[in-house]
């Protein structure tokens, strides 16, 4: 999802296979690929790779994953992962720092489209009401 457009109609066939698969086992699935993104050095991306992986991290969250979001999702203290047999914790890349650092990198550069970081958290908002609102990212992010 990082450096490649990919179609909205590739996003709509990856919500088919989680909805195949069972909710049970997608969730971590989903994140994973959530957490990819946001882990990835996207605002060091050149411009037109960093404008891809934004408007593509914006597409899955419209269609892929938008619920099933909570505060905790946004602004938790630790994740964790396993290697092997052993379970790993460590600070999870948090959805409000990361669309603050995206912010900052496009109020930098002229030419990069922002509604993606617009739309992000008004589909977040819509599809998980009551348990997150726009301001959790603000309140994640220090800003």
């Amino acid at each position: 999802m990082q450096k490649r457009p990919l179609t909205r109609e590739f996003f709509i066939v990856l919500r088919e296979i989680f909805g195949n698969m069972g909710k049970d086992n997608t969730e971590d699935l989903k994140k994973a690929l959530l957490d990819e993104v946001l882990l990835a050095k996207v605002v060091d991306f050149d411009r037109d790779s960093f404008q891809i992986a934004l408007n593509n991290l914006s597409v899955y969250i419209e269609v892929v994953y938008r619920e099933g979001y909570t505060a905790d999702t946004v602004k938790c203290k630790l994740c964790s992962f396993r290697h092997g047999s052993e379970r790993h914790y460590l600070p999870p890349p948090v959805m409000g720092q990361q669309l603050v650092g995206f912010a900052r990198r496009v109020s930098s550069e002229d030419h990069i489209d922002p509604s993606p970081l617009f739309s992000i958290p008004t589909v977040l908002s819509e599809n998980n009401p009551g348990r997150i609102n726009v301001g959790d990212y603000f309140l994640a992010s220090g800003g």
